[in-house]
């Protein structure tokens, strides 16, 4: 809302009827788009008047003449002010009944004082636009106020990665409990627990594969069978399990590693082989 407001008041613009109901939200960037611009004033062609007394900024029921747009801007943000403190709590910062009890309760600025005393920034920014002294309002502009809305945003993250923090403590103590739990298992408990995270590996390892070949055309079975034979040294295709088996087993003979070969080369043949029966079986 401020960075759109500063938009504005860069060209020159105040707007002058700042309120719940002429603040629109884009559904795409959730950004908000100022409307009715009826009352708005451009440089120093602005007519005294309050077109909503609840949001009117003290300033203006004393404004008789017509002046520069830059007191008018000052009244803008002091609308902001009041928006903000309707969405944060759902009621004005102050009842209007008639002006000289509005002015009088203005004039306190308690409402102001208690929100720039709190620790929480987008409190303290509520506070700086409800201030009754326009120059201040100023002073702090729709840029020094943005810069404070991003430091909201900066707390709120902090605030994110602090829970975030907080989860992965949680899960980490989890994580700790489970292995407590499992260092007071007996031998047996502990191997029956292996065997089922074994057995439930190799389950979701055979489902994974058979979808894999399940998705695969003939041609790219045939494709795959055809570089497995070669790995086995069989150069024509071949869907005859038992010829391919005999080949199989002498080259697991001489890749073995008490004869030579190396745990690699028989692993190698070994999927080879299996891939190639699978394939052929399925």
């Amino acid at each position: 809302m401020l960075l759109a407001l500063s938009g504005i008041h860069k060209s020159g613009i105040a707007h002058k009827d700042i309120r719940l109901e002429t603040i629109m939200v884009d559904e795409v960037n959730w950004e908000p788009i100022y409307t009715s611009f009826g009352l708005a004033c451009f440089n120093e062609g602005c007519e005294p008047g309050v077109a909503s007394p609840i949001y009117a900024a003290p300033e203006l029921f004393f404004i008789t003449d017509t002046e520069h747009t830059e007191r008018q801007m000052d009244a803008d943000l002091y609308a902001v002010g009041v928006t903000l403190f309707i969405v944060k709590f759902g009621v004005p910062p102050y009842e209007f009944t008639d002006v000289g009890s509005y002015l009088s309760l203005v004039s306190e600025n308690m409402i102001t004082t208690q929100l720039t005393n709190s620790g929480d920034p987008l409190l303290k920014l509520l506070g700086m636009l409800l201030d009754k002294d326009y120059v201040i309002r100023r002073n702090a502009g729709p840029a020094a106020l943005a810069q404070l809305m991003d430091r909201v945003a900066q707390s709120q993250k902090q605030s994110g990665e602090h829970n975030a923090r907080q989860q992965a403590e949680r899960q980490r103590a989890e994580g700790q409990r489970a292995e407590r739990q499992r260092a007071r298992q007996s031998p047996e408990e502990r191997k029956a627990r292996l065997d089922r995270q074994q057995a439930e590996k190799q389950e979701w390892e055979s489902r994974r594969v058979k979808a894999e070949d399940d998705s695969m055309s003939p041609a790219q079975k045939r494709a795959t069978i055809e570089s497995n034979l070669a790995i086995l040294g069989i150069p024509e295709y071949t869907e005859n399990i038992a010829d391919i088996k005999k080949v199989y087993k002498r080259a697991a003979l001489k890749a073995h590693p008490d004869r030579g070969g190396s745990a690699g080369q028989s692993a190698a043949l070994a999927g080879a082989y299996n891939t190639i029966v699978r394939l052929l079986s399925g």
